[in-house]
């Protein structure tokens, strides 16, 4: 009797292994920034404000280069609300490690890199509001299985969370460059 169910799990399995290929084993993929954002990228986002209740749709486009050292990232957001743009530095400092610095003055930013997902740290402006105001940012950006980047922030002032931002990024050459 235990042969047969053994049999059974792996006619089971067997062809679930044989369906994974290099293309659709996502576990294994980086996001690694200065590749990922090198040249032009598109993001659609809403910023969702708790103390208004109210969502803020908005368009980014990055336009962005490697020099080797550091990463560029030349941000325009569009919305309702206006427009606003921002210039990344971001350096490598480890294997896993960045720092980051905004053109605004804001900053300095941490950011570190594990597998699939960057994760950013840092005080800022906050665009897309009538009046922008500094606040410490905690975001996180996972590349997806269909290439794209989803990229979530929580957004606080004075320690308490004030809101939230959602944007999904596509390269504009339609492909996402693998590691």
């Amino acid at each position: 009797m235990s042969a047969r169910l053994l049999l059974l799990a792996v006619a089971l399995i067997l062809p679930a292994c044989a369906t994974v290929t290099p293309e659709l084993d996502t576990a294994r993929r980086e996001l690694v920034p200065e590749t990922w954002f090198a040249g032009s990228v598109v993001g659609e986002g809403v910023f969702h404000r708790l103390d208004r209740g109210a969502d803020i749709p908005f368009t980014m486009v990055i336009d962005s280069a490697w020099d080797g050292t550091v990463l560029t990232m030349d941000e325009s957001f569009i919305s309702a609300k206006g427009r606003w743009r921002r210039v990344w530095t971001i350096r490598r400092t480890g294997e896993l490690s960045y720092a980051a610095r905004l053109s605004t003055g804001d900053g300095p930013g941490a950011v570190e890199r594990a597998g699939d997902t960057v994760r950013m740290r840092y005080r800022a402006r906050t665009p897309l509001v009538e009046r922008p105001f500094v606040a410490r940012f905690d975001q996180r950006l996972r590349l997806r299985p269909d290439g794209t980047v989803l990229n979530t922030a929580d957004v606080y002032k004075f320690g308490v969370r004030i809101g939230w931002s959602t944007v999904v990024f596509r390269r504009l050459d339609g492909a996402a460059p693998l590691p």
